[in-house]
């Protein structure tokens, strides 16, 4: 006697067809479609080909003997299908409204796991549509896709979906729990650039704190119950400890050795006027980006500062000839910069994974 393995199951209300020849159960829901759809996948091939014992049907023939397709939910399938059976106008990508991510990404996680190359083609094609800088996703929409192409080892577009999701973050009032989401998402793969700005976000939203010196530390609250994991809480504090130190001390001095004077040039006078650009760029660094995360910033606004202020340093009457002038001028440029090149080679990711 053949044992049903249906159990309690609810046929589907749009994808249960009377005239279906495949019966597929996903959860507790029947779904009965048109094998042709899944023609193309050698994966389902082999499945439907595989021999029965005596006195057995193949499942899938019967709403009694399905076939169980686990990893899914029902409303996953739901959206598989939808597609499937969408008409060729329905299926114009150019068409499509950016919300239809949601049902798009099911449809390429299930094409690629089963090899249903048309449609992984389609739906892919569709997202990379999507994913633009001047398309603004939610922070969900961002979850899924690099849930998607972590699934299917993209790392590549993995890796884009997640600058791009940090810049999305960066720039809405985004929650604390999406940005933990983002933080969890990130530290998968162990993505230090991106996990070094999601720590800075997370400072500046969240984290109040008080101004720091060599000899006092800032002091940086952080809520341990907001999910934050660990590993991440300690990064946060040991990041901005260092971020807070190294400002302290580097905005005295550039730490780079100061050019060999030019013969003959009036050089004191030219250092002096150098270090004082240097501290004045400083300050105003500090006084318009007051929080250490911003440290960014500072150096952006000090790197403005020193190139526009440059000529400062080789004016009259430091140089008292036009050949004094011109190696004075040459020394300061060179000098400046390397100087902005050492900014520029500047990384948060060193501060947070010291």
């Amino acid at each position: 006697m053949l044992e049903s393995h249906c159990g309690l199951a609810r046929k589907d209300a749009a994808f249960y067809h009377e005239d279906g020849d495949l019966v597929i159960r996903v959860e507790s829901t029947l779904f009965n479609i048109h094998r042709f759809h899944l023609r193309g996948s050698a994966v389902f091939q082999s499945m439907f080909s595989l021999p029965v014992g005596p006195g057995q049907l193949p499942d899938g023939l019967c709403d009694e003997f399905p076939l169980l397709l686990e990893g899914y939910t029902a409303q996953d399938f739901r959206a598989i299908l939808k597609w499937m059976y969408s008409t060729p106008l329905e299926l114009n990508i150019h068409c499509l409204p950016v919300r239809a991510i949601a049902d798009v990404v099911p449809l390429a996680a299930f094409a690629h796991k089963y090899e249903l190359e048309m449609w992984r083609t389609w739906a892919l094609s569709f997202l990379d549509l999507c994913v633009t800088e001047e398309t603004s996703l939610k922070p969900t929409q961002f979850s899924l896709l690099h849930t998607l192409y972590e699934q299917i080892n993209d790392s590549q577009q993995r890796q884009r979906i997640m600058q791009f999701w940090v810049q999305s973050l960066d720039g809405f009032l985004s929650t604390k729990s999406e940005i933990i989401d983002a933080i969890d998402a990130a530290e998968t793969h162990g993505e230090r650039y991106p996990l070094a700005n999601l720590y800075a976000l997370y400072i500046r939203r969240f984290c109040p704190s008080t101004t720091a010196t060599l000899l006092k530390p800032a002091k940086l609250e952080i809520d341990t119950g907001s999910g934050l994991a660990e590993i991440h809480v300690q990064r946060i504090l040991t990041g901005h400890m260092s971020l807070a130190l190294g400002w302290s001390s580097w905005r005295v001095s550039p730490g780079i050795e100061l050019p060999s004077p030019p013969s003959g040039a009036n050089w004191v006078v030219s250092e002096a006027s150098f270090e004082s650009a240097w501290l004045k760029a400083a300050e105003a660094a500090d006084a318009a980006y007051p929080d250490t995360i911003d440290v960014l910033e500072r150096i952006s606004m000090m790197k403005h500062y020193l190139t526009e202020g440059m000529t400062e340093l080789t004016r009259s009457p430091y140089s008292h000839s036009p050949a004094q002038y011109k190696a004075v001028s040459q020394s300061w440029r060179l000098y400046i910069a390397d100087v902005c090149a050492e900014l520029d080679g500047f990384r948060l990711a060193d501060h947070f994974f010291c």
